[in-house]
């Protein structure tokens, strides 16, 4: 039916529906032949001209809504075909998590207990990173990092130089590490007897009388002239390991291979014995 003024309002007055709309199929309607002096409806409220050019505006973007739908359609249905794979999956994945959601109320109680407990740990975080003040926070002792730095810089070049001239000595000692480790941890097993005065250690130094002869298999009495003579001073380059017989596979003497020479140690001075 074509649209009239009085048609397109004649619905609002009388409080029914309006007569204006057809069930039928509707080619593009067009309103701008329509004078602009169409009355308004004071029934509604509205302007049926301006309504109308409204849905005229639109009548692309419907047109386009209606030719994308079927491709909805069709997305939806292989959505929806593959979701029945994902379900059989989900219903194992459920029967498995039911043993384990048994005890899952206690745990959520626990859990809630501590986050109650650890809310002044967080009170206290904050105030370790923003405490009102001056030089009590995080904050404050980054902002001194740039003076350290500058501080550190001068120090760490003159660290630098002498690590660098300490080398030598450290790498002349490395090889002894686990004799010196013994001598931290046992040197106080020498002293460890005590009485009433305190603790003390046994010495006992000996100076021998006399002379082992092995062709004759005897001693023989020294005088003491001799005594002095005999006397030397051994033990003075002992090489790491050197304080105990050589082992089969001749780890020691250990001469950190071939770094320690004669000038550092002496791989003959070793305890008598096989």
């Amino acid at each position: 039916r074509p649209v009239t003024p009085a048609s397109a309002t004649a619905g609002c007055r009388r409080k029914a529906v309006s007569t204006s709309i057809v069930p039928r199929r509707w080619a593009a309607i067009s309103f701008d032949g329509l004078p602009s002096s169409l009355p308004s409806s004071p029934a509604c409220g509205v302007s049926t001209v301006g309504d109308a050019r409204a849905i005229t505006a639109e009548n692309q973007s419907f047109n386009q809504a209606l030719a994308a739908f079927p491709g909805v359609l069709e997305q939806g249905s292989v959505t929806f075909r593959n979701l029945r794979k994902a379900l059989v999956d989900l219903n194992e994945l459920t029967d498995v998590s039911k043993p384990a959601t048994k005890n899952l109320a206690p745990y959520l109680q626990d859990l809630t207990g501590l986050i109650r407990t650890m809310r002044p740990t967080f009170k206290n975080l904050r105030l370790l990173v923003n405490n009102p003040g001056p030089h009590n926070d995080s904050a404050d002792l980054l902002t001194r990092f740039p003076s350290l730095e500058r501080l550190a810089r001068t120090n760490t070049k003159n660290s630098v130089a002498a690590l660098k001239s300490g080398q030598d000595d450290v790498e002349f000692l490395r090889p002894y590490a686990p004799e010196i480790s013994a001598w931290i941890t046992h040197f106080s097993q020498a002293p460890a007897n005590y009485d009433a005065n305190g603790h003390f250690a046994r010495v006992l130094p000996i100076f021998n009388a006399f002379s082992y002869d092995q062709g004759a298999n005897q001693l023989n009495s020294l005088t003491p002239a001799e005594r002095a003579s005999i006397l030397s001073y051994r033990g003075q380059r002992f090489c790491p390991g050197a304080g105990t017989q050589p082992a089969q596979d001749n780890s020691n003497p250990f001469l950190d291979d071939g770094k320690l020479t004669a000038a550092d140690c002496d791989p003959n001075i070793r305890p008598v014995g096989p």
